[in-house]
């Protein structure tokens, strides 16, 4: 029983960890990109896609930009519920590429991923409290 629950701890904590590392790796891309990204706007979209699970739904489509040197990009990738009813409506939608890698962008309104960091120091909170 309590090897069980020292694995379950410890198992608990690597979760946490990982989830806490993968958000601070997003949230150091948001920040590289909006340091030294270029500009652009995207096309209008043909569509996306909608993956609803339990409690979220993921929103899925095609983007198409042109970056400064006159590459055009294409890239499938997800987007946030809020920027659903511009791109639904053709609005001009900017994103935000690394000039070096033009397929490494976000859109501009997209926010940062602290969220990951939030939860992963929930979950490090409650294995503490829980499990002690």
């Amino acid at each position: 029983m309590k090897i069980e629950r020292t694995l379950c701890k410890v198992l608990g904590y690597l979760a946490a960890i990982a989830i806490i590392a993968f958000g601070f790796a997003l949230c150091g891309k948001w920040t590289y990109l909006h340091s030294v990204g270029r500009i652009a706007v995207i096309e209008p979209i043909q569509g996306h896609t909608a993956h609803r699970s339990r409690s979220t739904t993921t929103y899925k489509a095609v983007f198409h930009f042109t970056t400064e040197t006159g590459a055009k990009v294409v890239r499938t990738r997800s987007f946030p519920e809020e920027l659903l009813p511009d791109l639904e409506a053709g609005k001009p939608v900017r994103v935000i590429y690394d000039p070096d890698k033009p397929r490494d962008f976000m859109l501009e309104r997209e926010p940062p991923y602290w969220i990951a960091v939030i939860v992963g120091d929930f979950i490090m909170l409650l294995l503490l409290w829980r499990l002690s």
